[in-house]
C-alpha cells in the first residue's frame, strides 16, 4: 500500500487542482493522506477479431434438437426474435432441419 496525501493523489491523476482537492464533498485539510493499493489499473483485455466473430456469429448450422427460439435467445438475445431469424432465411413456420445453414444478423 501506498500512503499519500488528497492534495498529491489529485495533482498525480490530474482531476482537480491540489488546493481544490476534495472526497465525497467534504474539504479534506492540508496533510490528510490516503491509502492507495499498489497495482496497476485494470484493463478489459482487447478482443482480437476472431473472438468477436465466434462470440458474434452472422451464421449458424443447426444442430439436431435446436429450435428458432433457442437460436433466437442464444444469439439474438431473446427467442421472441425467432421470427426475425425466420423471416431473414425464408422459413416459413417453425420447421429448420440439422445441417440447415441460417442466417442469424
Amino acid at each position: 500500500m501506498k500512503s499519500m496525501t488528497i492534495a498529491a493523489l489529485a495533482a498525480a491523476l490530474t482531476i482537480v487542482a491540489p488546493a481544490a482537492a476534495h472526497a465525497g464533498g467534504y474539504t479534506l485539510p492540508d496533510g490528510t493522506r490516503i491509502t492507495t493499493p499498489d497495482r496497476a489499473p485494470r484493463t478489459a483485455p482487447r478482443t482480437t477479431l476472431e473472438q468477436f466473430r465466434a462470440k458474434y456469429p452472422t451464421h449458424v448450422t443447426v444442430k439436431r434438437g435446436q429450435t428458432l427460439w433457442g437460436l433466437a435467445a442464444t444469439y439474438r438475445g431473446s427467442g421472441y426474435e425467432w421470427r426475425a431469424i425466420a423471416r431473414l432465411n425464408g422459413v416459413r413456420g417453425t420447421t429448420i432441419y440439422a445441417g440447415q445453414v441460417l442466417r442469424i444478423r
